[in-house]
């Protein structure tokens, strides 16, 4: 019986030893290593544009907005005068400035109330619109409907802004 006890005791005392050597404990050379760009996805942004040639990013540019190439390159013919007209640049400038303008409005008016449906109103500042009425004259900012907690608005370029609230 007592030989029976041994090896019993021998065989479990084994089985121990090699289950605890299988289990491996969290040590400073296997720990798994966690750095900002496998916990970012900001971080990962950061390094792949990093990493991407300049002239892709260029034709990423380039496809998100076909007006936005430089002058650089498209060269000015010769005897012809500018590649751009000083007109298209100045429509440009106050495009972008349109834009601005308007962006800012949006940040800074007060919603006090709000009516959807097909005759839909919304109250900024104390003063009641409805579809199509003209908010701010300097942009010709016009409010043109409420859909899904958003209000949308339109300026004279016909460029759509969403507000939500």
């Amino acid at each position: 019986m007592i030989g029976i006890c041994g090896i019993l005791t021998a065989a479990i005392t084994g089985i121990w030893y090699l289950l605890k050597n299988n289990t491996t404990e969290l040590s400073a050379e296997n720990t798994p290593v966690m750095n900002a760009a496998t916990v970012n996805p900001i971080a990962n942004a950061q390094v792949a544009v990093k990493q991407t040639p300049q002239q892709a990013i260029e034709e990423i540019m380039e496809a998100l907005d076909p007006t936005a190439s430089t002058m650089a390159d498209t060269p000015a013919p010769e005897n012809e005068g500018p590649a751009v007209s000083e007109t298209t640049l100045t429509a440009e400038a106050s495009g972008s400035s349109l834009r601005e303008q308007v962006s800012q409005y949006l940040q800074t008016i007060q919603i006090e109330g709000i009516r959807s449906g097909p005759q839909a109103r919304v109250m900024l500042h104390g003063k009641n619109f409805k579809i199509n009425e003209v908010i701010q004259p300097d942009t010709g900012l016009i409010f043109i409907g409420v859909s899904d907690q958003e209000l949308r608005f339109k300026d004279r370029n016909g460029v759509i802004y969403v507000k939500i609230f």
